[in-house]
């Protein structure tokens, strides 16, 4: 799905998507116009894998914190994300899980990651 201009109006707001690729492992979204990790990403329990450089992506969503088999998220070429955010996304996803955890819980004091 990269490389085609896609926004979170490309997605059906149901998420039925998430339903027909839960199966799914990587998921490539990258070199879209997305500001946001589409919500049918919450549903893909199986999800190890998931680019969204080259976007627009202004936050991130505790929906991922869902995704207990997510390895690797791929956010470079975005708008810069608060400092915090991408100091823990780049240290590993195990970071972002740590500070998203942490936002979740109002641990940082932070309205909007």
């Amino acid at each position: 799905m990269s490389d085609n201009k896609l926004t979170l109006a490309s997605f059906p707001s149901d998420y039925s998507l998430g339903r027909t690729l839960s199966k799914v492992m990587s998921l490539n979204l990258s070199s879209n116009e997305l500001r946001s990790i589409p919500g049918f990403v919450g549903q893909l329990m199986e999800l190890r894998v998931l680019d969204v450089s080259s976007n627009r992506v202004e936050h991130l969503d505790a929906m991922l914190l869902r995704l207990r088999k997510l390895q690797v998220v791929s956010l470079h070429s975005n708008p810069p994300l608060p400092a915090d955010v991408a100091e823990a996304a780049e240290a590993g996803v195990g970071e972002l899980w740590l500070y998203l955890q942490a936002w979740q819980g109002g641990g940082t004091g932070h309205s909007v990651v």
